[in-house]
């Protein structure tokens, strides 16, 4: 049985060895709408209700993201948002979810001021090595009136934060 275990592991491994991550650019055709939401010619639209969480989310698979870091990033356009409630999280936002704990991994709640122009808003995560299950990125306007645009998502996998970024690479007493 530990050896069926093992095979099985193993070849888990190796099937998510060498896979890229899906795309998660505008264009693809993996991303779902809520209603209020649209994605046409690469730029996704959102438009809140002070009631209501309108959303457009991707499902990415938890095994290619397990013990890496990740910078998500994208260009926001926001028009007249209006928080309806009074809550922290009544925003638009960029955000990492675990799908089948539904626990928030990651928020990045932009807040209300107006972004005429594109906007680059950033999400560092770093996920655990026992990662299991999908993963779900999200752009989304919580509790808030407006329009929110989104453009040029993307995800990238970058080293994590450390002092030795600082000090080009030298080992330092944070690095034991």
């Amino acid at each position: 049985m530990t050896r069926i275990m093992l095979l099985s592991c193993l070849t888990g491994m190796m099937a998510t060895a060498g896979q890229a991550l899906p795309d998660v650019s505008l264009a693809s055709t993996r991303w779902k709408c809520t209603a209020g939401a649209s994605v046409e010619a690469g730029v996704a639209q959102l438009t809140g209700r002070p009631d209501g969480y309108t959303r457009v989310t991707m499902t990415l698979p938890g095994a290619l993201l397990a013990d890496k870091t990740f910078d998500v990033s994208a260009q926001v356009k926001t028009h007249a948002i209006q928080p309806g409630q009074d809550l922290v999280y009544a925003s638009p936002k960029l955000k990492m979810i675990h799908s089948p704990s539904r626990k928030v991994l990651a928020v990045n709640n932009f807040g209300h001021k107006e972004h005429g122009e594109w906007t680059p808003v950033h999400l560092q995560i770093t996920f655990s090595q026992a990662l299991r299950g999908p993963v779900e990125l999200e752009l989304g306007l919580q509790f808030c009136s407006g329009t929110l645009e989104v453009s040029n998502v993307a995800i990238t996998e970058t080293e994590p934060w450390r002092w030795r970024v600082l000090d080009a690479g030298h080992k330092s007493y944070f690095d034991k």
